[in-house]
């Protein structure tokens, strides 16, 4: 009996993923030389590896698909694919474990791990957590470049906070709008952000904001 192969594809926001169309004809020519029926293509865009795979528009298919008995392999460029998660790649891992069905990494040169053994599961364990930990030290990066870049008063975002302005690379104070910004701070303890919108006169978003961001403006005003 020909194997039911399902192709499942993720593209997060990140511009440096592979792209879709990559992913889609590699996975489709692997399939093709695996003689694989190709049963459906699941497509996630725009989603990143850190969500849950079944939560996903694609991956709840692709459960579904799993449910109905339609498929018997699973076939994916990366694992990070899949998940950037352990937990919840391993979830993935005992779901298709428990119907009997087989998955190939292409990256992994198209291999099909049994993750039904002490070894192919170990070998997934640790491939997830490579993934989790290298996900989790770019958000830390991120995070560092964000901060050091608010500290020094450097253009952060598309938009510039307000009570600032951009010039260049730089935010430059805006003296009015920071007045409203200090009595946003101050009183938000005492009224609602409704209140606040409307005695200010500023936008609700514009007052949320302010609040949110309270420590970047203690800082600079």
């Amino acid at each position: 009996m020909k194997t039911q192969a399902i192709i499942y594809i993720r593209v997060s926001t990140n511009k440096q993923d592979n792209s879709l169309e990559m992913q889609k004809d590699k996975c489709v020519l692997f399939c093709k030389e695996k003689d694989y029926e190709v049963v459906d293509i699941i497509i996630d865009e725009d989603i990143s590896g850190g969500s849950k795979i079944f939560k996903r528009p694609g991956g709840s298919i692709l459960k579904e698909r799993i449910d109905n008995k339609e498929i018997n392999h699973v076939v994916s460029w990366k694992l990070d694919r899949i998940s950037r998660k352990v937990i919840d790649g391993l979830t993935f891992i005992d779901t298709l474990n428990k119907e009997g069905i087989g998955m190939s990494i292409l990256d992994l040169n198209g291999e099909s791990i049994d993750t039904n053994t002490a070894t192919g599961k170990f070998f997934i364990s640790l491939m997830l957590s490579l993934n989790e930990m290298e996900r989790g030290i770019i958000s830390e990066r991120t995070s560092t470049i964000l901060q050091n870049k608010k500290k020094n008063l450097e253009v952060y975002s598309r938009k510039a906070p307000f009570g600032f302005k951009k010039r260049g690379k730089k935010l430059i104070p805006v003296e009015k709008d920071l007045d409203k910004v200090r009595k946003v701070i101050m009183l938000h303890q005492t009224r609602s952000k409704r209140k606040l919108s409307i005695d200010l006169v500023l936008g609700y978003n514009i007052v949320s904001r302010i609040i949110r961001d309270k420590d970047f403006y203690k800082d600079h005003i």
